[in-house]
């Protein structure tokens, strides 16, 4: 969208900052019950374990995994979860066209709109 405007301006991305557990840090979180905390961990248990299935999956396969492990999982409502390329937040067929592939999630947990996304390939 910069590029597109033509906004001079440089993004340096960096990691998200996650408690202990792997839970993203926000604001909402003070929100969560220590039960609803728990459960949301399932978020970025599942974005982590994304990495663990690639190369051998391709991108549908690893992003269909991933939706069907959160619509199943109890307590969690899911409204999206995308695997992406990080520089253009396309969905390519094949890894070679990802310059990085970039997990993106948003789910309820007690009422919560939680978000998360994780670099998991390369």
């Amino acid at each position: 969208m910069i590029k597109k405007e033509g906004i001079d301006v440089e993004i340096v991305g960096c990691d998200l900052v996650r408690d202990e557990n792997g839970l993203a840090l926000s604001s909402r979180n003070a929100q969560l019950s220590l039960e609803e905390k728990s459960n949301a961990l399932i978020i970025s248990k599942v974005l982590f374990e994304m990495a663990q299935k690639l190369p051998q999956w391709k991108p549908v396969e690893v992003e269909n995994w991933a939706r069907e492990e959160l619509l199943n999982a109890p307590h969690i409502e899911l409204e999206y979860l995308e695997l992406v390329n990080g520089s253009d937040f396309r969905k390519y067929a094949d890894w070679k066209h990802y310059d990085e592939a970039v997990a993106l999630c948003a789910a309820f947990v007690g009422g919560v709109r939680l978000i998360d996304n994780l670099q998991v390939y390369p």
